[in-house]
């Protein structure tokens, strides 16, 4: 089912002109500098990939430290880009420089083909940013698209749940059992 959902998305993705993606990241990028103005540490970002939004992050947050993802066996690391980036096996720019420990950074932008209105993520199918953050009782905010704001998609015990969505239409505040989620 995930891979049905998975292909419907990158079919709807792949719709969106250069100009549609371009003024959609640009209010994402509005609403997620609103969110993290009084955050402060490292914080995850992503490289955006063709279908993603593109975030500037010297100016999204220029107050706070970028690590940025690295792929490593079947999880991530991340590390400060002090060296720039370079093209990665995937397919995306990895960054060349300092390692941060996990439990360093404050909280992660996460990208994903699709969120719901759980927090849950569908990804592109390779459990990289589950298996790295299933454990880890840190701040987790998604971005995507508006298209790609379901209103619900499958999920298994270890599919990883953000705390936040972030479409260029609305930020979207995860509802738990005991209520919205607090973080600021």
């Amino acid at each position: 089912m995930k891979s049905v959902i998975r292909n419907e998305v990158l079919g709807h993705l792949q719709n969106l002109s250069f100009e549609e993606k371009k003024m959609a990241s640009f209010e994402i990028h509005k609403k997620l500098s609103s969110e993290l103005e009084s955050a402060l540490g490292v914080w995850a970002g992503y490289m955006p990939l063709g279908n993603e939004p593109a975030i500037e992050w010297s100016e999204v947050a220029p107050h706070l430290t970028w690590a940025f993802p690295v792929t490593s066996g079947e999880s991530l690391k991340f590390k400060i880009p002090t060296n720039g980036f370079k093209r990665a096996r995937l397919g995306f720019q990895e960054p060349d420089g300092e390692n941060v420990d996990l439990f360093e950074i404050s909280g992660f932008i996460i990208p994903g083909l699709a969120f719901d209105k759980s927090g849950y993520r569908l990804g592109r199918g390779g459990g990289y940013y589950d298996r790295t953050l299933k454990d880890l009782n840190k701040i987790k905010i998604g971005v995507c698209f508006e298209l790609s704001f379901l209103k619900d998609i499958p999920f298994e015990e270890h599919d990883l749940r953000c705390d936040k969505i972030i479409t260029e239409k609305q930020v979207y505040v995860v509802k738990t059992a005991e209520g919205e989620q607090k973080w600021n």
